[in-house]
């Protein structure tokens, strides 16, 4: 299987890094637990299908949040339109593990018609995936908790099952012409020594900042 793998996260404020993987993940936690689960997403024949993991952390906090919870409908809007471009989408929102009432909140929120797919006629496929917190090493950089990085298990999970994986957090916004662009220029230098990126700005503080 010829993989492409996208990788966004998010450092600092609206900061958004898109790279190629290596197909395979190391350091994963308990990778072994994974090597031999069964995928939690049906079969599907469509021409590159997209698995794609929005990290929002606490759920409680989510909820509560008009602003967040805005900003993953447009998260989610996204990948609706992906799929209307011909994109097989499956969408995994993780969190910390929350009461079952915050969870099903949580899920009646965001699964509705407004993430309807017309090209498939129903909603796009969202999966929800909590995880204990645990908290980074004490001289680590970054979020309280290593949840920006479990995806890593859902991916090695997912391994075999999908042709794009891309990851995210719940406050950036990357359009599908952003996904088709990086695969039209993955296919451009396919061959070559070089590796694709996405360049962009990032606005921090009132200044602009280069970033790829």
């Amino acid at each position: 299987m010829k993989w492409l793998v996208v990788s966004a996260a998010v450092l600092f404020c609206w900061f958004v890094q898109l790279r190629i993987l290596v197909p395979y993940f190391p350091d994963i936690t308990n990778a072994s637990e994974y090597n031999n689960a069964t995928s939690l997403f049906p079969r599907h024949d469509k021409s590159v299908s997209l698995l794609a993991v929005v990290t929002c952390g606490w759920v409680e906090r989510l909820i509560v949040d008009h602003k967040r919870m805005a900003c993953l409908h447009i998260i989610l809007a996204n990948y609706v339109t992906a799929c209307e471009s011909g994109f097989d989408v499956f969408v995994v929102i993780t969190t910390y593990v929350t009461s079952s009432r915050e969870e099903e909140e949580l899920e009646k929120a965001v699964t509705n018609d407004l993430h309807h797919c017309a090209r498939i006629n129903s909603q796009i496929h969202i999966q929800f995936e909590s995880f204990e917190f645990r908290p980074l090493p004490s001289k680590a950089f970054g979020t309280a908790g290593d949840l920006a990085f479990r995806h890593r298990e859902i991916f090695e999970r997912e391994a075999e099952n999908f042709d794009l994986f891309l990851v995210q957090e719940d406050d950036v916004s990357i359009k599908a012409a952003a996904i088709s662009y990086f695969l039209q220029a993955s296919e451009l230098i396919d061959d070559s020594i070089y590796i694709p990126a996405i360049y962009y700005n990032e606005l921090y503080g009132g200044e602009w900042y280069p970033s790829w």
